[in-house]
């Protein structure tokens, strides 16, 4: 049964952060928990009694942020709306859960792909240098190569004389033909375009010599061989994603998290609508012709106006 004592919303918002605070980490609970509730949640539902608040309140709220955040960061506040309610329940201060039946919202950024802006580009490339997996970030942002053709990297094929990595394989998972057992090998690019050469900058050449060269792979496993990429997704690239994401979190700076391959449309976009040579663009991304370069040009009519310079 509930509680007779009506309770605030900020009351119970504010003993639950100190319930919360000793089961996670501490740039955790700073950037997925204090942050979201004590400058968002708080100063939006505060004045409100628990029982008070109901489930269109919420999706109203929801809907509020996905105008103005990623998606991440809408997630990040629905997490936190749901453990709340739940342990509000079980701690008798209200009998319905309003955040079970929440629809998560379309944000601007899941409506269209995915990529950096220059800005935020920029940041994440100087986050990476605090991160211990920061120099593979740092690789996809300026080459753009795919998260295949990162894992297959060998020193062998980087030239610091000359500045140029050469893209030969792509390290893939697939079933063992005698065991059924899947084990990642290093194959052949999708087409033969994806075999290139691409110049890397000074400041990419001096993270890349600042690296390890024991093991054959550039970016290896801790054996020293290939890694299997979906691990290395997981153990590598989401945890940086959610460890940037949480530290300009803290700054109240909203970067995205994105996937590997939208770091490739990244690089993409920059080249194409930074106004450099289309062949020279399709030849360093790996494309056969030009028709991949036309999902990556502003549609907007000003953009046009801008980079063909009519006046």
């Amino acid at each position: 049964m509930a509680r007779k004592r009506k309770i605030y919303f900020k009351e119970w918002a504010a003993e639950w952060l100190i319930l919360v605070k000793p089961t996670v980490k501490g740039n955790t609970f700073a950037a997925s928990y204090k942050n979201p509730v004590q400058n968002h949640i708080i100063p939006y539902f505060g004045n409100k009694q628990l029982t008070e608040i109901r489930q269109s309140d919420l999706q109203e709220y929801l809907n509020m942020l996905a105008g103005e955040y990623s998606l991440d960061t809408v997630k990040k506040h629905k997490s936190c709306l749901t453990q709340m309610f739940n342990e509000a329940i079980d701690n008798d201060l209200c009998i319905k859960n309003p955040t079970r039946k929440l629809k998560t919202p379309k944000t601007k950024e899941s409506e269209e792909k995915s990529i950096y802006t220059e800005e935020q580009s920029a940041l994440v490339f100087k986050y990476a240098y605090l991160h211990r997996f920061g120099a593979e970030i740092q690789f996809l942002l300026e080459t753009g190569v795919s998260r295949s053709e990162l894992l297959a990297l060998k020193w062998k094929d980087v030239d610091f004389t000359t500045r140029i990595v050469y893209i030969r394989n792509g390290a893939a998972i697939v079933p063992n033909a005698a065991t059924g057992k899947l084990e990642t090998i290093l194959g052949s690019p999708k087409n033969k375009y994806r075999k290139r050469a691409i110049p890397i900058s000074h400041i990419l050449t001096r993270i890349l010599g600042g690296l390890s060269q024991q093991s054959e792979y550039v970016f290896c496993n801790i054996n020293g061989e290939v890694h299997n990429p979906r691990t290395w997704a997981r153990r590598h690239f989401d945890v940086f994603m959610r460890d940037m994401n949480e530290h300009y979190f803290l700054k109240g700076i909203d970067i995205p998290v994105v996937n590997p391959h939208q770091l490739r449309h990244t690089r993409a976009s920059g080249l194409v609508n930074g106004g450099k040579n289309l062949h020279a663009t399709a030849k360093y991304m790996g494309w056969a012709d030009l028709k991949m370069l036309q999902r990556y040009v502003h549609s907007d009519v000003e953009d046009v106006r801008r980079q063909l310079g009519i006046i």
